[in-house]
Parts: C-alpha cells; sequence; structure tokens
C-alpha cells in the first residue's frame, strides 16, 4: 500500500488485486485475468482449469503487467495508419499529448468515434461493445490494423494492433471512457452509479464464483446419482480390509489394491463353497455349532490377550523400571544394616533378621504386648521371653527405628509391586495344551493352515518373551505384533 500522504489511484488498487491474484488457484488467476483485459470469459474453460489446474502463466495478460504506484506511468502517442477501420483514412495520424490534456473535436462522421473505438478494444473499458465495423465503401473488406505508438515512462515503444491480437500488457492500465462506457455508470436521469473499475472486477469475480458453484454443485450431484448405491452406502464393516477400503474411497485409493481384493484365491473359493454347503443344510445345527465356536474363540482369545498384554513394550518397561528402583532401593537397606552390624551381631538388617522381626511383632500383636516393649524390667522379649533391661529396649527400639525408617520402607513397597508383576507374568502363562487346542481350533473352524500356524507362532513368541522375563533375560526385539488385518476378511 503507498503512503497515505500520497494520492492512491485506480491503478494502485488494481495492482494490489493482481498481486493478490498471482497466489490464487489458477481458474481464479485466469478469471481475474479476463476480467481486467475486459474479455470474455468462458465458465467452461474456467470449471476445466478448476478440476484439472495446470500451468496458465503464458496466457495471463492483465496479470503481467506492473501498472501501479511506483511503476512507469503510461501514456499514449498516436494512432496511425488505421486499415479498414471505419470510413478512415489510411494515411491519417491522430495525435496525443503525453502530459496534460489532449482535446480532439470534429464534424460529426469525421472519425472521432472510429479512433476511440481502437482504443476501447485495445485498452481497457467497461463497453463490452468492441465490434468494429470495416469500411463500407471498400468492394473487398482487408484486415484491420492500426499502429498506435505509446510512452512507458520515457520509452516510445509502437504496437501493431488488429482485432485478432493479444492485449497488450502496458495498454490493459489505460482505461477508456466514452459515451457507450457512461451508460454503464449512469443508472437513470437522476441517479449516477460510480463503481470505480478495481471494485468491478472483483464484483464480477464473485459472480462468476456463484456461476462456477453452481455448476460444480450441479456437476458433483449428477455423479453422486450415478454412484452404485452400494458405494455410497457401503455395508461392509471397517473391521475389515475390504469395509476400510471402502469407507476410504477418495481419488488417492490406489487401484492395484482394488484389483487384489477383488481377485479371489482358491483357498477362498474352496472356503466360500463350503460355507456355501452348510448354508445348504440345516440353519438351526450350523448356528448352534457358529455360537459354540464362538465361544471357545472368546475365552481362547482372553487368555490371549492377556498374556500378550502381560508382556507388551510398555508393561516389559515398567517392569524392568521396577526392578532398577528395586535394586538401588535393596543397596540403601543393606548400608544402613551394615551400620547396625557394627554394634551387633553380622546380618542384622538382612532378610532372615528381618524375617524373624516380623515373626515377631505378629506374635506381639497377637497376644497384645507391647513390641519391641518400653518398660524396662517389665516388658519381656518375645523371643527368648526375659524381662528386658533398659539397654536391651534401647537396642530394641533402634532395630524398630531402622525397620520403620524410610530406605526400608521403601524397599519393602517396591518388593510388593515386584512381586505383583511377576505373579502377573507367571499368571499370563499358556501351556502347551492351549497352544495345540487354539490350533486346532483355528484349523479346523476356518480350514485355514496357514491362518493356524501363525497363530501358533505369534503365541510362541509371546511364551519365549514371557519366560525370559520371568528368568530376567535381556530382551532387545520388541514385542511380537498378530498380523490380524491379513486375515479380516
Amino acid at each position: 500500500m503507498p503512503n497515505t500522504s500520497e494520492t492512491y489511484s485506480q491503478n494502485d488498487a488494481l495492482l494490489e488485486i493482481k498481486k493478490w491474484a498471482k497466489e490464487s488457484h489458477s481458474w481464479q488467476q485466469l478469471a481475474i485475468d479476463k476480467l481486467i483485459c475486459n474479455v470474455q470469459l468462458s465458465i467452461s474453460d474456467l470449471e476445466t482449469l478448476c478440476l484439472e489446474p495446470q500451468d496458465i502463466s503464458s496466457q495471463l495478460i492483465g496479470l503481467q503487467t506492473t501498472t501501479g504506484h511506483h511503476s512507469d506511468p503510461i501514456s499514449l502517442i498516436s494512432i496511425e495508419n488505421p486499415n479498414d477501420i471505419n470510413a478512415l483514412p489510411s494515411d491519417q495520424k491522430l495525435q496525443f499529448e503525453p502530459i496534460g490534456l489532449s482535446i480532439i473535436y470534429g464534424d460529426n462522421g469525421s472519425g472521432k468515434s472510429g479512433y476511440c473505438r481502437i482504443l476501447k478494444h485495445a485498452c481497457r473499458t467497461r463497453d463490452k461493445n468492441l465490434i468494429i465495423e470495416p469500411d463500407v465503401t471498400k468492394d473487398e473488406p482487408a484486415t484491420q490494423s492500426a499502429t498506435i505508438h505509446y510512452k512507458r515512462g520515457n520509452q516510445v515503444l509502437p504496437m501493431n494492433w488488429n482485432p485478432s491480437n493479444d492485449k497488450n500488457q502496458d495498454l490493459a492500465s489505460v482505461s477508456i471512457f466514452d459515451a457507450g462506457s457512461a451508460t454503464i455508470q449512469v443508472q437513470d436521469e437522476t441517479t449516477v452509479a460510480y463503481v470505480p473499475f478495481p471494485m468491478k472486477v472483483l464484483e464480477e469475480l464473485a459472480k462468476v464464483c456463484d456461476e462456477l458453484k453452481e455448476r460444480l454443485d450441479a456437476k458433483v450431484a449428477t455423479i453422486q446419482s450415478q454412484t452404485p448405491v452400494i458405494i455410497r452406502f457401503p455395508k461392509l464393516s471397517d473391521d475389515t480390509v475390504a469395509g476400510k477400503y471402502l469407507n476410504s474411497l477418495s481419488a488417492k485409493s490406489q487401484r492395484e489394491r482394488l484389483d487384489s481384493l477383488i481377485t479371489i484365491s482358491d483357498e477362498e473359493k474352496s472356503r466360500l463353497e463350503t460355507l456355501n454347503t452348510d448354508l445348504a443344510k440345516d440353519s438351526k445345527n450350523i448356528k448352534e455349532r457358529l455360537i459354540s465356536i464362538k465361544s471357545r474363540f472368546e475365552g481362547k482369545f482372553k487368555q490371549l490377550e492377556k498374556l500378550a498384554e502381560a508382556v507388551s513394550d510398555t508393561e516389559i518397561i515398567k517392569f524392568i523400571e521396577l526392578k532398577k528402583e528395586h535394586k538401588v532401593a535393596k543397596e540403601a537397606v543393606k548400608i544402613a544394616s551394615e551400620e547396625l552390624s557394627l554394634a551387633s551381631l553380622p546380618q542384622v538388617g538382612g532378610e532372615v533378621w528381618l524375617s524373624l522381626w516380623g515373626f515377631a511383632k505378629q506374635y506381639s500383636n497377637q497376644i497384645e504386648r507391647p513390641f519391641p516393649g518400653v518398660n524396662p524390667d517389665q516388658d519381656l522379649c518375645m523371643l527368648c521371653q526375659q524381662t528386658l533391661k533398659e539397654d536391651a529396649i534401647k537396642r530394641l527400639q533402634t532395630f524398630d527405628d531402622f525397620v520403620k525408617g524410610e530406605a526400608q520402607s521403601k524397599e519393602a513397597r517396591i518388593k510388593t509391586e515386584l512381586n505383583a508383576f511377576e505373579a502377573k507374568l507367571k499368571d499370563s502363562a499358556l501351556s502347551e495344551d492351549f497352544i495345540t487346542e487354539i490350533t486346532a481350533l483355528v484349523r479346523d473352524s476356518f480350514k485355514r493352515e496357514e491362518f493356524a500356524n501363525h497363530v501358533k507362532i505369534f503365541i510362541a513368541d509371546l511364551l519365549v518373551r514371557l519366560q525370559s522375563c520371568i528368568d530376567g533375560k535381556p530382551l532387545e526385539a520388541k514385542s511380537p505384533v498378530f498380523q490380524k488385518a491379513e486375515y479380516d476378511d
């Protein structure tokens, strides 16, 4: 935008529209270009360009001009050698002052309007009537043409004009206003409606967009009406490969994938024959058999899901981190117990000692006696049943403080969690009989040996991973993944 202290002209506004258009879609660029050059728009061409975008930079004329606030000014110099343009003499020349106002005057029929028609066709005007009649006095029509000289900045340039030529980029910035253009501006005898040309371009563009939208909406409606109901409203489940493909069908869908899905293998043909045979039999018995198979599958897969979850990457990472925390906590307890052992028997604070301490405390709770003792020469030792002296009570209190200490409590808590985790792992283990049963169930139910073998290998991989966890062996590979999508059909 120019400085607020400078005059903002229509050309400046037009330049802003051109800048915006160059960043728009190709069909919008073409529409704005035609509107700027006052060339008839083809909605069909715009529709094609909208559906199939392409580079149209070579077709643009109006958008290539640099008309604007800081561009070189364009001014007309002359029109000469008009050929077969109304009754204008071919050796005549009409000149304009490059700066200031030029007034052209003459009698009726002297050629003023003829020259104006040339300029309206070569430059820019709101008048859509651009027909230039030939010289009716000639026996044979000739090619209409004229030479226009104009000035861009300080440079004088020629233009060899004829009605079939493309618009000149520089002259497209020159606006021509005559009586024909005035009828567009004047609505009636008392009201004058003036719309700046840049605003008129945007107004016409909005109309084009509305018309193009109607055409595209109609095209979409036609395509939808011709689309088979099975594709418009697919009933296939998203849990199947075919259902996923059909429900996500778009212009980016791969034809090769569709071909593979509609091709029936020999194994699938055999399965289809089996299903047709089964359906031809007693439907009640078939239903009961399928319900029985479904029930057996649900029970087996619940056990399988339990195992898969127990040895998943997430759970194993938790298990490994828990073992690390327990090792650190256990080392902290060891250091604290070593400090106790310096003043008493060895291995005080160790696992055996802690077990003995726990039983003594449990016994005192049962007989409702204080532990580890608070009254010298009154309270008894829970193990030896001897009366506790003051120094013995102090020593037992030290032991109690150790057991209740932060390091010991943390180690005990982590160990409880670790034991629960290990119990969960062991509880998820599956027997060899389970593997045999589920493999046979898959093979006999679906008649698909490959599927049954895949299930067997998957379970075996899970069990190997489980045993490695229980034995404390390192796990490098990620948990096995069952490629369920291969068998969704």
